[in-house]
């Protein structure tokens, strides 16, 4: 009997000692585990901190830029442009409307934009052409009342002969 109870006590002693061995492997486990959560914790606030910095810093860009082109901006003629749109929705859309239109038709055919080009590199040269042709004229002109000046004093010499 004595040798049962020696026995039990040596069983209680090893349970309680495994017991308190595991307990301690369990807690460091949990520790090595907070500290690895701690230190990811600790390595996302500061990519959070450094984000928040960064976004910071492009938002004041984007605001001293935002500001820059509303200082730089021709609000005169923005506004006058404005109040020359219609008041009435329906004529509005139909402006936008009328817009897209030209737009494509200036962006659908290249070849109509080419011939136009042409066009008014020829109405240039005509309009050169016809300045030259009224300064030719003008001279002529100039020629012309030169001479009948000097035939109209000497006829009136002759007739006064």
């Amino acid at each position: 009997m004595k040798h049962c109870l020696q026995l039990s006590r040596d069983l209680f002693k090893a349970s309680a000692r495994e017991a308190c061995l595991s307990f301690q492997l369990g807690t460091q486990q949990v520790r090595v585990e907070f500290t690895q959560n701690y230190c990811i914790a600790r390595e996302l606030r500061e990519a959070y901190k450094l984000s928040k910095e960064n976004l910071m810093t492009t938002a004041r860009k984007a605001m001293n830029l935002k500001h820059k082109a509303e200082d730089e901006a021709p609000w005169d003629a923005y506004e006058e442009r404005f109040n020359q749109l219609p008041d009435d929705l329906d004529e509005l859309h139909g402006k936008i409307e009328n817009n897209k239109a030209a737009l494509e038709c200036f962006r659908g055919d290249r070849s109509i934009r080419e011939l136009y080009e042409r066009v008014c590199a020829e109405i240039q040269d005509d309009e050169a052409k016809l300045a030259d042709l009224e300064s030719y004229v003008n001279d002529s002109e100039g020629k012309i009342n030169g001479i009948k000046v000097r035939f109209g004093s000497a006829a009136a010499y002759c007739v006064a002969k």
